[in-house]
């Protein structure tokens, strides 16, 4: 660390480095960003474009569909095959009668569909002709023409005739010849007009267009701009072509109609396009110049509020480093450095207090361990195991002698083991488990003790050693007391979400009278307090504090005056405690 400070670097390199280390690639990937933007922009629009042309020519295609179906269903309408034949029997008053009414219903496949211009029925064997708009007149030759003209391949019935479309069918069906002479013919003109006006909502400006036509050219309609499309253009996304003099990009939207024969193209022009991207990119321009401005104004600035504040805290972090914790900044303005300054000042006056508690958690742990150290061998038990083991001895009870001895070899093996102040807390578990059976032996039937499962997980939790057997101990030498039957000894655990573990010691012996309970309570309060009397119920109070952190510890309930149940709460996640808690 030493050897950073002897770099003979000033603050304000460092900030133009690290300004130019951060702006550049800001700058690269803004540039970047904008030609991602471009692209971007260019294949929305495509795609839009090319949606609104696909969604025209499904609109029109379904259109003409549903104009073929009502021309299919008035061609082979019984009723009108019937009045047809029926017409040369009539006198004229029923001929007129029902040649007006062949035209009123003309008149509403006329209006079934804006994109009708006209239907008419020829009936040329009777020299007559009805028309949606014209009315009954006497049959012309226009049928012929209609049914020789060239038929585009898109469905049965519909031609191009005189630079429209048009459904034409003649009935009864047969194959066309020049001799042929049907019964009636029936054609559905398509409004060119109608078509145009779809064809007109892509023209948003003067330099875009529209074409529609038939795959052979047979028909065409052109809306907006002539750039002079041949139908070769590429329909990838996003498509562009050329005007016809080669000086202008135009972007392409193309879709295709199998059943119509037809294929729809809008364009417009890439000029009109980027125009407003045109504009950001000389916005971008004006603001990498202001940026490079606020940058030279920034480093001015910083050599006379950085560079200068800086050296004087570096100079008086070098004294503390030093060990000189008196030293002290006078610093007038209410700015950023002066609470830096403010807090250097009282880190240097903490620093010096930390000294003096650190010295004290030392003495709190070594108070600590030497309480453990005289927990091990404690004589009172030891006198009543060797009185207990004389009784099984003189009783003969030579299979519970060996049980008990391994059990109490196991317990002081465990205490005698070595001077760590930190055990797995499932050793600790099983230490006050064979704790418990030694008592029990003593107790004989008057007392039994109940131990739940240690919890899968908790096993390897890291806990001050020897802090749930003097909990089990103060039951035996005071809860049970005056015990002389039925005392049940219980101990579980449970896990909190977040991490919390409880640990619950609980006897029905004869509770903890209302003072004592105020004053145990008080004393675990003032745990931290150095002139209190550290009991052993505080003294494991405070050594869960040191590792687990201010929320965990030591609580002591008496339900009912008969029940006393104490808790211990410690953290399953990582302990809190900064100094090693092992003996040396």
């Amino acid at each position: 660390m030493k050897k950073l400070f002897r770099i003979r670097m000033p603050v304000l390199a460092i900030l133009l480095i690290l300004l130019l280390v951060v702006i550049l690639p800001m700058y690269l990937l803004g540039y970047g960003i904008y030609q991602w933007g471009y692209r971007m922009t260019t294949d929305e629009i495509a795609q839009s474009t090319h949606a609104r042309v696909s969604f025209v020519i499904a609109t029109l295609e379904a259109e003409l569909q549903r104009i073929r179906e009502v021309h299919q269903e008035f061609l082979n309408d019984s009723d009108l095959f019937y009045y047809v034949n029926a017409l040369s029997a009539m006198n004229p008053y029923e001929r007129l009668s029902e040649l007006l009414a062949i035209e009123k219903r003309l008149a509403l496949v006329h209006d079934s569909s804006a994109y009708i211009e006209e239907a008419t029925l020829w009936m040329p064997r009777l020299s007559r002709m009805v028309s949606s708009s014209r009315g009954v007149d006497p049959a012309t030759d226009d049928w012929q023409a209609i049914m020789g003209a060239p038929v585009i391949s898109l469905m049965a019935g519909l031609s191009v005739y005189d630079g429209g479309l048009c459904f034409c069918a003649a009935y009864p069906p047969g194959i066309w010849r020049p001799d042929y002479v049907p019964q009636y013919v029936l054609a559905i003109r398509i409004s060119n007009e109608r078509i145009m006006e779809d064809l007109m909502s892509f023209n948003l400006n003067p330099d875009s267009g529209t074409l529609l036509q038939s795959k052979d050219q047979a028909f065409w309609l052109q809306t907006g701009r002539d750039i002079g499309l041949t139908g070769n253009e590429s329909d990838s996304l996003p498509a562009r072509a050329l005007s016809a003099d080669g000086r202008e990009a135009f972007l392409l939207a193309s879709a295709d109609s199998d059943f119509l024969n037809l294929q729809m193209r809008a364009y417009v022009s890439e000029r009109i396009i980027y125009s407003g991207l045109d504009a950001y990119r000389k916005l971008f321009t004006v603001f990498t110049a202001a940026a490079f401005m606020l940058i030279v104004a920034f480093i001015w600035f910083s050599r006379r509020l950085v560079s200068e504040p800086v050296r004087r805290l570096v100079d008086s972090l070098r004294q503390a480093e030093s060990g000189k914790l008196d030293v002290r900044i006078d610093y007038k303005a209410n700015d950023e450095f002066g609470y830096l300054y403010t807090a250097f000042n009282q880190m240097a006056e903490s620093l010096a207090n930390m000294l003096e508690i650190n010295a004290r958690q030392l003495a709190l742990a070594q108070e600590a361990e030497l309480r453990q150290l005289q927990a091990q061998i404690n004589p009172h038990f030891l006198h009543n195991s060797f009185f207990i083991l004389y009784r099984m001895a003189k009783d003969e009870d030579y299979e519970n002698i060996g049980e008990f001895l391994i059990c109490l070899s196991e317990y002081y093996r465990y205490v005698t083991r070595n001077a760590s102040m930190v055990a797995d807390l499932s050793d600790e578990d099983g230490h006050a488990r064979r704790y418990a059976q030694i008592q029990l032996v003593r107790f004989g039937k008057r007392i039994s003790a109940e131990f739940a499962p240690l919890p899968e997980g908790l096993g390897g939790v890291k806990v001050p050693r020897l802090i749930l057997q003097p909990l089990l101990e103060n039951a035996f030498q005071h809860g049970f007391k005056d015990t002389i039957s039925g005392g049940l000894l219980r101990v579980w655990y449970e896990e909190e979400r977040g991490g919390k573990v409880y640990i619950h010691v609980e006897d029905n012996g004869s509770g903890i009278a209302g003072e004592r309970m105020s004053e145990l309570q008080s004393r675990l309060r003032d745990a931290s307090n150095a002139n209190i009397e550290r009991s052993g119920l505080v003294n494991i109070h405070q050594r869960l504090r040191m590792r687990f952190g201010p929320d965990c510890g030591l609580k002591v309930e008496s339900l009912l005056g008969r029940v006393s149940r104490f808790t211990l709460v410690l953290s399953n996640a990582n302990p809190q405690l900064n100094i090693t808690m092992k003996a040396d």
